[in-house]
C-alpha cells in the first residue's frame, strides 16, 4: 500500500484573519484541559493502536501540563515512522508516530477493479455507508471520511461518491459535517466540493474545513480533511489548509 498523507501543523496568524466573533476569544490563557477521565481515554486509544503505556503516559503528561503533542502541531514530513495495521476483516490502518510518540491515523480505500484489488467498507479514514458494483463501476453512499487525533479530537463529513472502471470518477454529494473536540470550540465550518469530477490531470475532491481554537501554547490551529478520488481509490486527506 502507499504512504498516505496525513498531516497536523499550528497557525497562529489566522487569528487576524477571521471576524471577531467566528472564534472564541483569545484571553483563554488555561488552553485545552482535559479532565482524568478524559487522559485515561486519550491513553487507552492511544495503546490501542500500539502506542506504548510508558509513552502514552508521557503524552498525557503533556497535555496535563499544557504542552501540545507532537501531532498536533508537527507537519507529517516530521513524523519519524509509518506503518500499515492489518485487521482480520481486511480493513487497514496507517499510522504516523512522531518524535514525541504521538500519532496520526489516515486511511485508503480502493475500488475492487484497482489492480485486481480487493474492496473493503471499514477501513479508517473511510468507513460505515454502503457501497454496491454494476458493470464497471462501483457506487458508495453516505461513506464518512475522517481523521483523527486520538482521544483528542476527530473532524468528518460523509459523502456518495462513484468508482468507473476506465472513466473519471466522480463525487455527487458531501455534508453531514462534525467535530469532536474534547475541549475548544470551532470556528468558520464549512464542506464542500473542490472539484466533483476527476479529470485527467486532477482528481475530485470533496473538504470539510474549520478552525479550531484551543487557546494557550495550543493557539489556533487551521484543519480541514479531503476526500480525494480518483485512479479508482478514494483516500481521507488531513490538511493544515481551509
Amino acid at each position: 500500500m502507499k504512504k498516505l498523507f496525513s498531516l497536523l501543523f499550528t497557525i497562529m496568524l489566522i487569528m487576524s484573519l477571521l471576524p471577531s466573533n467566528s472564534l472564541a476569544s483569545s484571553s483563554n490563557e488555561e488552553g485545552l484541559k482535559m479532565t482524568d477521565e478524559e487522559l485515561e481515554n486519550m491513553k487507552e486509544e492511544l495503546i490501542k493502536y500500539d502506542v506504548s503505556n510508558e509513552i502514552a503516559e508521557n503524552l498525557a503528561h503533556k497535555i496535563k501540563n499544557g504542552q501540545p503533542l507532537d501531532s498536533m502541531i508537527m507537519d507529517i514530513e516530521d513524523a519519524i515512522s509509518f506503518k500499515v495495521k492489518k485487521h482480520s476483516d481486511d480493513s487497514e490502518e496507517y499510522i504516523y508516530t512522531f518524535p514525541d510518540g504521538s500519532i496520526t491515523v489516515v486511511g485508503v480505500e480502493y475500488a475492487p477493479f484497482y489492480n485486481n484489488g480487493g474492496f473493503t467498507i471499514q477501513s479508517t479514514g473511510i468507513s460505515e455507508g454502503s457501497c454496491s458494483s454494476g458493470s464497471g463501476y462501483t457506487s458508495c453512499t453516505n461513506r464518512k471520511i475522517y481523521y483523527l487525533n486520538p482521544g483528542v479530537w476527530e473532524m468528518s463529513f460523509r459523502a456518495n461518491y462513484t468508482y468507473v472502471s476506465g472513466g473519471y470518477d466522480y463525487i455527487s454529494w458531501a455534508g453531514n459535517e462534525s467535530i469532536w473536540m474534547v475541549g475548544g470550540t470551532v470556528g468558520n465550518p464549512y464542506c464542500r466540493i473542490i472539484r466533483s469530477t476527476e479529470t485527467s490531470s486532477q482528481k475530485a475532491e470533496a473538504r470539510f474545513s474549520a478552525y479550531l481554537y484551543l487557546g494557550g501554547q495550543y493557539g489556533t490551529q487551521t484543519r480541514s480533511i479531503s476526500l480525494i478520488l480518483g485512479n479508482d481509490k478514494a483516500v481521507a486527506q488531513g490538511n493544515t489548509y481551509y
